[in-house]
């Protein structure tokens, strides 16, 4: 039976905070429940991009399970979708029971409030307000929103409401079905909802945590993701930690069956700048452009050769010998992969059961076991995935890509034909420009894709980036949230420019890594998108460049 899912797009136009430019909204693929915001749920499909009202201060979208949130630059948060668990926030289960309600244009919640980000899983919703708060909506089984009550009277809530966090939020919230995380101001991992297997790592009962609790008050935190039954995050001092169920052989410290109340690290490396989970295999990335994997090998998810898929590696094993990997992309989809090194170079693994890898139709359907290369192209700039088999990605001047199953639409070439390789997306019969892209995935559902500001234009200026200044720097975590460090051992360095899309300097800042080589840059103020960072001299000329995202 063939999978239907959803697919969210974010495409930005270039800007720092404020408002600085028209940001329209575009909607493609299938139509069902109204997903692409088109104003009805008839049985019919987009296969090109279609304008979504007329509104132009869009500046951020996200979608999660069926529904779609896109927050305004006037800090407005509107909604549109599929509300099944309250997950809109619309206040449509006002009584506790279960209704199912189809809003199928932009709709707003959350009035009076400025807000900032929000982030979701299939069932919940999370966003924060400009003051740091965090507030919750949707399914509460076993307190997984955080507002201190759970059962029947708490199962559903309907509108956004105050998560009972001490302290302000970071823009670093995960959650899936059952619990959730959020990083604070002072970078304290807090951590609520089901915990009977461990989960949040507070050390073992009550079974259910209504309310945040502190994970390891002795440690500031940058990330948190969470996999199959444990959970993986990343310190300040770039130590990579577990805790929770070892049932799939997925926690990184060397057991099978291991379980662990609180955090215990894995290894003894303190260069871990990112990890990504598609929940029964997980991939890390270090400061030395090195990737690993470990867990389960289903699909040849691991990357590292082997074709034995009932195979798992116990602690983060190397993959290949490459150390000039930039960026690392876990889609949605169980058993996919993909990367960009340093040469801009595309590279996936995994999973290739319809042919929908990118490595083209020679590949027939027959899953990869190690890095293999997407064509030959050497300006890609990041990739995202759905959950049933489509991909879209981007390359260095915003030309967009997509490639995957295609029966409703998604691809937006036009077609609905399943495309094995990269293909343009399409807008006025003409290849698509964009920034970035979110896309998520939910099986009762076909695709459709949400995008910013489509136009026909290329990015060009400051935003190129030469093969000798990319090796000179590493920028971690990338993407990153509310903050990054900048790596670069080049002596003449005295001050970083940072440029949006359209090659517009937006900031420069002094550099102060003369003596570590290594300095902080946060992004509270940031929009979501692409932006290129350079390091340039006294006489301000280029020493060092490459991309960042900033989700």
């Amino acid at each position: 039976m063939i999978k239907k899912f959803t697919l969210q797009l974010l495409l930005l136009s270039s800007c720092w905070a404020l408002p600085v430019h028209a940001q329209t909204l575009w909607g493609w693929g299938d139509n069902v429940n109204g997903l692409p915001g088109a104003g009805d749920s008839a049985t019919r499909m987009f296969t090109t991009p279609n304008r979504i009202g007329t509104s132009t201060d869009w500046k951020k979208i996200v979608a999660h399970g069926a529904g779609v949130f896109a927050i305004n630059q006037a800090g407005g948060l509107w909604t549109w979708g599929y509300d099944e668990n309250g997950n809109l926030g619309i206040g449509s289960h006002g009584n506790g029971t279960v209704h199912t309600l189809r809003s199928t244009t932009p709709q707003q919640i959350g009035q009076g409030r400025y807000w900032t980000n929000v982030f979701g899983d299939w069932s919940s919703t999370y966003a924060v307000d400009l003051q740091g708060q965090l507030w919750a909506w949707g399914y509460n089984g076993s307190g997984k929103l955080g507002i201190g009550q759970a059962g029947w009277q708490a199962y559903l809530v309907d509108t956004p409401t105050m998560v009972l966090l001490p302290h302000g939020a970071k823009n670093m919230v995960s959650s899936i079905e059952g619990l959730a995380y959020a990083i604070d101001v002072h970078g304290h991992l807090w951590g609520w909802g089901d915990n009977q297997t461990n989960y949040l790592g507070i050390g073992g009962t009550p079974n259910e945590i209504t309310e945040p609790a502190l994970v390891d008050s002795a440690r500031q935190w940058l990330k948190v993701v969470i996999g199959q039954h444990c959970t993986y995050a990343i310190t300040t001092g770039n130590e990579l930690w577990v805790w929770g169920s070892d049932t799939y052989s997925t926690t990184g410290t060397g057991t099978s069956n291991g379980s662990y109340r609180t955090p215990v690290r894995i290894g003894t490396a303190a260069n871990w700048t990112d990890v990504a989970t598609n929940l029964e295999t997980t991939y890390a990335m270090n400061a030395n452009g090195e990737l690993y994997s470990w867990g389960s090998n289903a699909r040849g998810a691991l990357g590292q050769g082997t074709s034995n898929t009932l195979y798992k590696a116990l602690v983060p094993t190397r993959i290949g010998t490459a150390n000039n990997w930039r960026k690392m992309f876990v889609t949605g989809r169980k058993g996919v992969a993909y990367a960009i090194n340093d040469k801009g170079e595309l590279w996936g693994w995994g999973s290739n059961v319809n042919a929908d890898l990118g490595i083209g139709a020679a590949g027939g359907n027959m899953d990869v076991y190690q890095p293999t290369q997407i064509g030959t192209d050497t300006d890609w700039a990041w990739v995202s995935g759905g959950d049933a088999g489509l991909t879209v990605a981007g390359k260095m001047n915003k030309a967009l890509y997509a490639w995957g199953w295609n029966s409703g639409g998604e691809v937006g070439d036009g077609t609905t034909q399943k495309r094995s390789e990269p293909v343009r997306v399409l807008l006025n019969g003409q290849g698509a420009y964009a920034d970035t892209v979110i896309s998520s995935g939910y099986p009762s559902y076909k695709a459709y894709a949400m995008g910013l500001n489509l136009t026909n234009t290329p990015s060009l200026g400051a935003t190129t980036v030469t093969a000798k200044e990319k090796t000179a720097m590493l920028v971690y975590p990338n993407p990153a949230g509310a903050s990054f460090t900048i790596r670069c051992a080049v002596q003449a360095v005295s001050a970083i420019c940072i440029y949006n899309m359209a090659g517009t300097m937006m900031a420069q800042l002094p550099w102060q890594g003369h003596q570590s080589g290594l300095q902080v840059v946060h992004t509270h103020n940031w929009l979501p998108g692409f932006y290129s960072i350079r390091l340039v001299n006294d006489m301000q000329e280029s020493v060092a460049a490459t991309m960042v995202v900033i989700q």
